[in-house]
């Protein structure tokens, strides 16, 4: 999971502050690393 990559929630762009926590800018969902990598 990187930058840019897509939220599993609305398709919207998720970024990371420190690697581990993603934010959706869309939709402000949180997701940790494991939530993003396993299907």
């Amino acid at each position: 999971m990187i930058d840019g990559s897509n939220c599993p929630n609305c398709g919207g762009r998720v970024t990371t502050a420190d690697g581990t926590t993603y934010v959706c800018e869309d939709c402000g969902e949180e997701y940790d690393s494991a939530d993003l990598f396993l299907p």
